[in-house]
């Protein structure tokens, strides 16, 4: 326990919680102080007794010059890898966009196919169109060929 001989009697504060909290948060405290916390419970039987805690506070380090140029730049570092990643994703659909209107374009000028007819009836056809082209000739090689003597 405390010497009561230390302890600054301007410093001392009262605080009720009455509204079912189990906890408090204290703030405002000076580095390397000792405190000392009193607390006790109220029930249905009235008040119990006091527990008394005593804590002294540690003087937290300054942060270093280093420390926070590494968070500076971790921070810089990650914002330029978020608007690279950006740019990648719109040039990737860029490129698909584009890809796609040159397979449209191309297919408009692709040949169109044709449904084939049988072999049978394309024949028949055929030969149908080309009976005068196979005639017997009428003439004679003479009258074709003109002779040339030698």
């Amino acid at each position: 326990m405390a010497n009561d001989n230390n302890i600054l009697s301007e410093i001392l504060q009262f605080h009720n919680s009455t509204n079912g909290n189990t906890f408090i948060t204290i703030t405002g405290l000076i580095d390397e102080s000792c405190y000392i916390f009193g607390v006790r419970a109220y029930t249905d039987n009235g008040y119990g007794e006091w527990a008394v805690i005593a804590n002294e506070t540690l003087k937290l380090p300054p942060l270093s010059d280093s420390i926070i140029a590494l968070s500076v730049l971790v921070g810089i570092l990650c914002g330029l890898l978020t608007v690279i990643v950006i740019v990648h994703i719109y040039c990737f659909i860029r490129k698909k966009s584009l890809c796609t209107i040159n397979k449209e374009t191309k297919a408009d000028d692709d040949i169109s196919m044709q449904v084939c007819a049988p072999y049978e009836i394309h024949k028949a056809k055929q030969t149908e169109e080309n009976e005068g082209v196979y005639d017997e000739c009428q003439t004679s090689p003479d009258d074709v060929y003109e002779h040339i003597p030698q």
